[in-house]
Parts: structure tokens; C-alpha cells; sequence
């Protein structure tokens, strides 16, 4: 019945719904206000509560003041118990996006033989204000990170850094009083992919369920282009600091995809630059059958011709493949000095070793390998 109890209702209600608005909310919470207020009223006119008939009957015949207008007074009608007088009906509406919520009437009912419905502006609360409490109890701004959860030793190590190394960024910016995020806070959710593009869907979709507001990684172009036809469609923000696939920079099939990492044609571009530097006019190519390496390698084929470099041979094959003595052999039949070797670091202790044996790798063999990205990211290992 004062400013400091309508200001403590509003606060406590924003405070335990806030999270919980999309466009609009219903009016039933004031109501519940006014419920208690009646009540409270009632029992105040009789001095003390000594019997709920008599409460009931004090009901009848009192009013008390509204939570919602100043000056406004409810009351009921003895016979049926329904409320007389003026409802205002409110809507409060909150942008997710923007973390700004407002009040705005969408009008004023009197109740009645003839109940009525017209239209209020200049909506007031007991305490003279119209807008929500400046001091709003923002709810954190989710950001969804999918990545691997894996067992596997080496993975397990640079997802994890992956993982540590965003929760890192996020809590310098939370730190940060001038942020610019009107005093919310960046919140870290995990979306395990399982190393499955399927699985990055489902890990997307329930992100998405958990209210994020954009996604982070995952780290392989496969699974970014899975994600993508889930969030692309959703109009959800999508960046990757790893995947490196030409494909995600069409933005009719990709529109909402961004990288910090530079695509694989300007990777197969630098390194076809580099042999020309070095005068290294023809090499062999191993890579994997993926949208990763198929990439990078088919850009530097494309941007070595333009040097006049010639590939000798090429070996495609799976991530799986444990055993590489055909493809050493077919290496030494060409003459081969200089060797690309686009993969990952999952294989490269396996290759490295299995050509040393072939004496293919190491500081006598006379070859040159070179790696991309994928492999040197775990070299200092």
C-alpha cells in the first residue's frame, strides 16, 4: 500500500521471471498481489482474525487499494465475489537480445452488469513510476561451445584447452565493468558432438533448448557444415575457431557461419607459395579423404600449377588407415623430395615414424615434408 512495497513487488517479480519472458506475460501475478492485499484489508477493518465468516463478510464490504494504479481501489461484488471496479491490464514486454524490458498498457477493464475494455496510456504504479527498476536482475547471456568430450588421450588434451581457453575469454569480459553488456554476464554451455556430424546437430538442438544466443566451434569442417543447416536456418550466430572448409564461405547455404581461422584456399594458396620461394618445382601429396584435406589440397594443386610445380603422386585415404607401406613405396617410385602431407595430428606420429623406418622422414632421408595447420596444432606436444 506503499511506494516501497509496490517498488519491492515489482523487483521480486521481474527479478524471479526474467529469464522466463519472451514477448509478454499475463497479469495474474498482480493479481495475486491484490488477493493478498484484500484479504490483509479485511482483516485489518475487524481488528483481529477471529472468524473466517466474519473475514469474508469484511471482503464484501471493503475495498483496499490496487497494486496497479495509484489511487486505483478493488472490491468485490457481494453477491457473486467477483471483483468490481478497474483491472488495468498490462503486458511487460522484454527484447532477449537486448536485455531491456518495459511496461506498456494494453488497456483498462471495470467490471460490472457491463463489464468494459478501453484504452489507458500513461500507465502509473503506486510509486509514481511506469518503467521497470533500472537495477533489473539481468540473467546471463548463454554462449554454446560444441566440442568432443573424448577419452582419447590426445583429443581429450587439446579439446579441453579448447574448452578452458573460451571460459578464459569469456571471464576477462564478464570482468570487464565496460563490456557493454548492460550488466549481464556471458555464461559457457557445452555441447558434447561425439565427434559425430549427426551428433553436432543434436548437440546444436539442445543448446538451442537451453536458450543460447550463438554457437562456438566445433572444431572439424564437417561438422560445421552439419550445424550449419540447423542454425542457419534458425538465424543463429555460428562461429568456429578451426574449421577450415571453402565451402562454409558461401553464405546462400552458410549465411550465419563466421571463422577466425583463414579458409583452406588461401592455406593451399601460402603453401604453393612456398615451394615456388624455395624453387621446388614438383612434390607428392598425402591427405585424407575429408572435406578438409580434399580442400587444402585441391587448392594447392590449383594455385601450384599457376608456378609451374608438379604433382608426381598423390595419396588419398581414410583417417583410419594404420598402414602406409604402399604409400611410401609409391612416394620412393616417383623420386620424390618434396612431401605435403596434409593431415592431422591424430596420424602424424604414425606416418612420421613409418616413413623414418622407410627412410622417407628424418635429417638423412633428404626429403622435405611439409605440414598444415592440422598437424603442426599439436606439434609442440
Amino acid at each position: 500500500q506503499n511506494s516501497t512495497t509496490t517498488s519491492a513487488l515489482r523487483s521480486a517479480f521481474i527479478g524471479r521471471n526474467s529469464t522466463a519472458f519472451s514477448s509478454s506475460i499475463s497479469e495474474y501475478s498482480y493479481h495475486a498481489y491484490d488477493a493478498v492485499m484484500i484479504w490483509a484489508n479485511a482483516v485489518a477493518s475487524l481488528g483481529s482474525f477471529s472468524d473466517g465468516a466474519l473475514v469474508g463478510q469484511a471482503m464484501r464490504s471493503s475495498s483496499a487499494p490496487s497494486s496497479l494504479l495509484s489511487g486505483s481501489k478493488l472490491s468485490f461484488d457481494a453477491q457473486t465475489g467477483d471483483r468490481v471496479g478497474t483491472v488495468n491490464i498490462l503486458n511487460l514486454a522484454y527484447d532477449k537480445h537486448s536485455r531491456v524490458a518495459s511496461w506498456s498498457s494494453v488497456g483498462q477493464w471495470r467490471g460490472g452488469s457491463v463489464a468494459t475494455l478501453t484504452t489507458i496510456t500513461n500507465v502509473k504504479f503506486a510509486d509514481g513510476s511506469s518503467n521497470v527498476p533500472s537495477q533489473i536482475q539481468r540473467p546471463p547471456i548463454p554462449l554454446g561451445l560444441v566440442w568432443w568430450d573424448s577419452l582419447n588421450p590426445t583429443w581429450r588434451f587439446l579439446y579441453t584447452a579448447w574448452r578452458n581457453v573460451t571460459q578464459w575469454a569469456i571471464d576477462e569480459i564478464n570482468a570487464n565493468p565496460n563490456n557493454g553488456l548492460q550488466g549481464s554476464q556471458l555464461k559457457l554451455l557445452l555441447g558434447d558432438n561425439q565427434d559425430s556430424a549427426s551428433q553436432t546437430i543434436l548437440a546444436g538442438v539442445d543448446l538451442n533448448d537451453r536458450g543460447v544466443v550463438g554457437y562456438l566451434g566445433p572444431a572439424r569442417s564437417q561438422h560445421s557444415l552439419a550445424l550449419q543447416y540447423y542454425a542457419g536456418g534458425l538465424q543463429i550466430p555460428h562461429i568456429s575457431f578451426a574449421s577450415t572448409s571453402d565451402s562454409l564461405s558461401d553464405k546462400r547455404n552458410y549465411p550465419t557461419f563466421f571463422r577466425t581461422i583463414i579458409p583452406d584456399r588461401l592455406q593451399g594458396k601460402a603453401l604453393a607459395a612456398l615451394l615456388q620461394h624455395y624453387n621446388w618445382s614438383s612434390c607428392c601429396i598425402l591427405n585424407y579423404d575429408d572435406d578438409y584435406s580434399n580442400g587444402v589440397a585441391n587448392n594447392f594443386i590449383a594455385e601450384g600449377s599457376k608456378f609451374g610445380i608438379k604433382v608426381l603422386a598423390r595419396s588419398t585415404f581414410l583417417p583410419t588407415k594404420s598402414d602406409f607401406n604402399d604409400t611410401f613405396a609409391l612416394i620412393k617410385s616417383t623420386g620424390c623430395k618434396i612431401i605435403v602431407a596434409i593431415i592431422d595430428f591424430s596420424l602424424l606420429p604414425t606416418i612420421a615414424l613409418g616413413a623414418r623406418s622407410a627412410n622417407l622422414f628424418g635429417p638423412t632421408s633428404g626429403n622435405q615434408w611439409l605440414f598444415p595447420e592440422a598437424a603442426a596444432a599439436d606439434m609442440y606436444r
